[in-house]
């Protein structure tokens, strides 16, 4: 497979994941909030869904935005091994 094709499967996985699969929790309180360290940068993003010319901002620290992109990575290539 062409890096090109790897790159592109990899981008339909990151933006076919729904908010909820992606780390964010809703019902957490304030308080949880707080407890969180203060020095992670929040990083926003605009995610374009599927099927919708429309897209949708998600803000996560960079540390959740690099924990997506392994989990993404590691689908992509179960994916791919389950091809052959």
């Amino acid at each position: 497979m062409t890096k090109f094709s790897v790159l592109a499967a990899l981008a339909c996985v990151t933006l076919a994941v729904p908010a909820d699969a992606a780390g964010t929790d809703d019902d957490a309180t304030p308080a949880a909030d707080a407890t969180a360290k203060p020095k992670e940068k929040m990083v926003c993003q605009r995610i374009t869904e599927m099927g919708s010319r429309g897209y949708k901002k998600v803000c996560q620290t960079e540390a959740q935005w690099r924990a997506q992109q392994e989990q993404d990575k590691r689908n992509v290539q179960e994916r791919d091994s389950g091809d052959r």
